[in-house]
């Protein structure tokens, strides 16, 4: 199961991570993480782990979840080992990246188009795995009393409201 981190302790500047079960944080799933404050302006930030075009990882940035790609929030070079910002982080912005070594991980993102959406198919959904949504980088809750639920027998996902047109949805199965 992922790690979900939900922001940052500003004393000790340690990850706040979600109430999942921390001792499956090893080399079954996270290849490691990575923690940096950012200096004013910065774009770049070298990794210590080296990385690979095709290996999942996760960026976030003050706690909320990053996308990959050129006209999205960062991009990876995996020949130098390092996530290439588009935009400058924030000075005393909290950069945490977490790079998977499990290939047991499923990512599907979506573009909320026009009038919204409730609905979002989720292929491979069963009871057993681990589900987590994120709407614009915010992780979601399960549960009709939070924002969405799961339904299995239909492999799909289904907001207790509409998702705006343009946001962004990633779902994750593990």
């Amino acid at each position: 199961m992922p790690i979900v981190v939900y922001g940052f302790d500003t004393d000790n500047l340690t990850p706040v991570i979600s109430n999942r079960n921390l001792s499956y944080l090893g080399s079954q799933i996270v290849a490691s993480e990575e923690f940096s404050v950012g200096a004013g302006g910065q774009t770049l930030f070298q990794l210590t782990t080296d990385i690979d075009a095709t290996q999942k990882i996760d960026v976030s940035v003050n706690g909320r979840l990053k996308r990959e790609g050129a006209s999205h929030d960062y991009q990876r070079d995996a020949a130098n080992n390092r996530i290439d910002f588009n935009y400058s982080v924030l000075e005393d912005g909290y950069v945490y990246i977490v790079i998977y070594s499990s290939d047991t991980i499923s990512d599907s993102n979506y573009d909320v188009g026009v009038g919204g959406e409730t609905e979002f198919s989720v292929i491979g959904l069963d009871d057993s795995k681990t589900l987590d949504v994120w709407v614009n980088g915010r992780l979601k809750r399960e549960g009709s009393e939070h924002d969405y639920l799961r339904d299995s027998a239909n492999e799909k996902i289904t907001f207790n409201y509409t998702v705006l047109q343009g946001a962004w949805v990633r779902v994750r199965l593990s």
